[in-house]
C-alpha cells in the first residue's frame, strides 16, 4: 500500500479507506510457453462489480443477531492507486423481534349495515375498519425499487476497510466465478450516555473475506436492474455465515 504524502487537516474519526489491490486476472503479459499444452475448458465471468453503493446483509451461523449495512465502491478515487478504486462499508446490528402474537378475532363481512352496527356494539370491527386502522397497508402500493437505507446510529456496529478485490474474467471448469473481497473490520464502541462520539480500535478487530457469486436477483431487488450477489463470509478460513449484497443506486 502507498502511504499518503500529506496528513489530513483534521484527524479522522474512523479508519480511512486506502488504496487496494484489484485483480481481474486479465492484465499483464504472460510468458510464452515453449511446450504445447492442452487448453483447459473455462467459463467467462461477468461479475459486474460496478461503482455505487450496495446494500449488504450478513447472517452469522452462530447467534441470533444479524447485520445489515452498506458497501461503497468508488472507481474514480484520486487516492485509489493505479486502479482508482476504493471500497469501504459499514455494518449495523439487527436483533430479531420476538414478542407475543396478538390474537386474531372474527372478521365481519363488509357491506351489511346491520352486521357492522352489531360488530361495533360487540367491540368487533369490519374488514374495512380493520384495514383502515393499520399503520401501513398490507400490500404497499406503489411497489418501489429498493433504496439505500438509513440506519439508527445506536445500532452502528463496525467499519469495513476493504484491502483487496478480485474479480476474475474467466475461470477453468469446474471452478465457480466468485467475487472475492477482503476487508479489515473495526468494531465500534458506542459513546457513553449523553455523548455522541464513539471510538474505534487502532488496529482491526478482525480480517474477513467475502466470496460472492452473481445470482438472479429476487423480488423486489430485481427492480433495481443491477447485479445481485450472495455467498459466504470467512475469518481465517473458517465459514462465519452467509452474506448477500445488491446495488441500491439504480
Amino acid at each position: 500500500m502507498t502511504a499518503a504524502s500529506v496528513e489530513p487537516a483534521m484527524k479522522p474519526q474512523v479508519p480511512l479507506s486506502r488504496q487496494i489491490s484489484f485483480s481481474d486476472e486479465e492484465s499483464g503479459d504472460q510468458p510464452a510457453s515453449t511446450d504445447l499444452q492442452p487448453f483447459p475448458p473455462f467459463r467467462l465471468c461477468r461479475l459486474d462489480f460496478r461503482e455505487g453503493c450496495y446494500q449488504i446483509n450478513f447472517r452469522p451461523t452462530a447467534g441470533f443477531v444479524t447485520f445489515e449495512g452498506t458497501l461503497r465502491v468508488d472507481r474514480s478515487a484520486p487516492d485509489g492507486g493505479a486502479d482508482h478504486l476504493i471500497v469501504s462499508g459499514d455494518l449495523y446490528s439487527s436483533r430479531p423481534v420476538i414478542g407475543p402474537i396478538p390474537p386474531v378475532g372474527p372478521v365481519v363481512p363488509v357491506g351489511d349495515a346491520d352486521e357492522d352496527e352489531a360488530a361495533a356494539g360487540s367491540g368487533l370491527t369490519s374488514l374495512a375498519g380493520s384495514l383502515s386502522a393499520l399503520d401501513d397497508p398490507l400490500i404497499p402500493f406503489p411497489i418501489r425499487r429498493p433504496r439505500i437505507p438509513i440506519f439508527p446510529r445506536a445500532r452502528y456496529h463496525s467499519y469495513l476497510r476493504v484491502t483487496s478485490v478480485s474479480a476474475p474474467v474467466a475461470v477453468p471448469l469446474p471452478k465457480k466465478c466468485e467475487l472475492t473481497i477482503t476487508a479489515e473490520q473495526f468494531n465500534h464502541t458506542q459513546p457513553p450516555a449523553g455523548q455522541f462520539k464513539g471510538t474505534f480500535p487502532a488496529s482491526p478487530s478482525r480480517t474477513v473475506t467475502m466470496k460472492l457469486s452473481k445470482v438472479p436477483a429476487p423480488f423486489p431487488f430485481s427492480l433495481t436492474g443491477g447485479p445481485f450477489y450472495q455467498g459466504r463470509l470467512f475469518e481465517g478460513g473458517v465459514d462465519k455465515g452467509s452474506i448477500r449484497g445488491c446495488p441500491g443506486f439504480c
